[in-house]
């Protein structure tokens, strides 16, 4: 038990901390607005996957759905 609570909280921290890392790129690429479009939409989307997978690991009940009305980039109107 103490085994998988120890990687749970592993698993947590390795998320969060590739979230920050996506968050720092994000806002290191809004120097060039509409520069890297294609880059701007796959980091968005990363970042919506990453957002998913930590919020999940606590509460299984979060869909794309949940986590969409909370963090709604625009390239995600479409679901």
């Amino acid at each position: 038990m103490n085994t998988d609570n120890n990687n749970t909280q592993q698993s947590t921290q390795s998320i969060a901390d590739y979230l920050a890392q996506l968050l720092k790129d994000r806002k290191q690429l809004a120097a060039f607005p509409n520069v890297f479009n294609h880059v701007e939409r796959l980091l968005d989307e990363e970042i919506f996957e990453a957002v998913l997978e930590e919020v999940s690991q606590f509460s299984p009940r979060w869909t794309q759905k949940n986590v969409l009305n909370v963090f709604r980039p625009k390239t995600f109107k479409s679901f």
